[in-house]
């Protein structure tokens, strides 16, 4: 679960710098891939919304649009039986989104910030804190007055994002999942795998690019003793000074028993060890 940091790789920088250039989003799927802000707001209304934000901690006050009015302008309402929604960010962040999140809260594509002159974050889930550029588009969840989305912290917030794609999560990601004899606690861990750590790590060459690989050639937990393992991933900070890592959903409530499920599934994947 390593920090989607500032540092962003080359290889991103180059595919998608002329996208946030123009203001444009990419989605991918669409009949028209390419839509820049000016055609979004021609069909959505863009709309001031006020939320609790995970990285700086404190209510701020942005300008987007409905997100579900987005993908239905873009995709067409087929999206909504779909499974999930694969983001792509400046950054090498790519985070999986299942669409029934997007179904049960209320997402915006922001764009701008009320509160401020400039579109940045300072991120205080890492010491020090650190600034970062939210441009083009930010992904924000109404959560004031949602407790469940407010307690999963800033899973699902990408920033920097410039591409959408509705995917099947078992053809994009066929090396992820478990031995199918694994116990319960393993196909929890999956989930939760799936849901706070991909956007940032791999697991056999797929995920996110953030994070290192998790599994092959060797599994973390193969080079990690699980105690420890366990108390990096709660609090990394008390493991390494200066840590870039931010802590694993800390207002979540049963934090504690799913990041034992994520190592539980961590030791199951050294067993289906894949060649990226």
């Amino acid at each position: 679960m390593t920090l989607r940091c500032w540092i962003a790789s080359v290889a991103g920088l180059l595919v998608a710098g002329s996208a946030a250039a123009a203001n444009t989003l990419d989605f991918h799927g669409a009949s028209k891939p390419g839509w820049s802000r000016a055609e979004l707001a021609e069909r959505v209304p863009a709309q001031p919304v006020r939320v609790w934000d995970p990285y700086e901690l404190r209510e701020i006050e942005l300008e987007g649009f409905a997100m579900n009015a987005v993908l239905d302008a873009t995709f067409g309402v087929s999206w909504r039986q779909g499974d999930e929604l694969l983001m792509t960010c400046l950054d090498g962040f790519q985070p999986s989104i299942p669409v029934q999140r997007f179904l049960q809260h209320q997402a915006w594509l922001a764009f701008r910030r009320l509160d401020q002159p400039d579109f940045n974050l300072v991120k205080h889930d890492v010491t020090p804190p650190v600034q970062v550029d939210a441009a083009p588009y930010y992904l924000v969840w109404t959560n004031l007055d949602d407790p469940q989305v407010r307690a999963e912290g800033d899973l699902g917030w990408p920033y920097q994002l410039v591409a959408i794609e509705p995917v099947d999560f078992q053809t994009r990601f066929p090396k992820l999942a478990p031995p199918p004899s694994s116990p319960e606690p393993v196909r929890q861990g999956f989930l939760a795998f799936r849901g706070y750590c991909l956007q940032c790590h791999s697991i056999n060459g797929e995920g996110g690019r953030v994070g290192p690989e998790l599994n092959y050639p060797m599994n973390v937990t193969e080079y990690w003793q699980p105690p420890a393992l366990r108390r990096w991933i709660l609090d990394p900070p008390s493991v390494r000074s200066r840590a870039a890592m931010p802590a694993v959903a800390p207002g979540l409530a049963d934090r504690e028993q799913m990041v034992r499920a994520v190592i539980a599934y961590l030791e199951a994947m050294s067993a289906k060890k894949i060649a990226p």
